[in-house]
């Protein structure tokens, strides 16, 4: 039996890095923050980002104070709202990941049997409500392993 373990991720946690599709050239592109091991508490969400396209090699700095989210609840990245590389149609919605360590998140999750979760976790536990909700045979799990 798989066993999932909430050990308190966020979304958060998985934007240090955004797997996104380049506006240039539609190949995977990579935002990243440029000094990942600081230790500032807001760092990890404010901290200077950069896009980078090895299929075209374009690239773009992004250093702003406020980050300004999709209002249309598009699945695009925080920072230039370039539409995210993971995302698959499921259940009438749309399931993505920003990154390889969040689909990794959301297959364990989606795949155990059993999940413990904190008191105070809430990502999970949407992510257990919309597999809960899917109808017509769609599958999360097998959606999350088309990426």
């Amino acid at each position: 039996m798989e066993r999932f373990k909430d050990s308190g991720e966020t979304i958060y946690s998985f934007q240090d890095e955004f797997l996104v599709q380049c506006p240039r050239c539609q190949a995977c592109a990579i935002v990243r923050r440029l000094d990942p091991h600081t230790t500032d508490l807001f760092a990890p969400l404010f901290a200077p980002r950069r896009f980078s396209c090895k299929g075209c090699g374009a690239s773009k700095d992004w250093a702003e104070k406020e980050i300004r989210r999709s209002s249309h609840n598009e699945p695009t990245d925080d920072y230039f709202h370039y539409a995210l590389w993971l995302q698959a149609p499921c259940c009438g919605e749309v399931l993505w990941a920003c990154n390889l360590q969040h689909l990794e998140f959301i297959e364990s999750f989606v795949r155990a049997e059993l999940r413990e979760r904190r008191p105070d976790s809430k990502f999970g536990c949407r992510i257990g409500v919309c597999s809960l909700a899917c109808q017509n045979g769609c599958n999360l799990a097998r959606t999350a392993t088309k990426f």
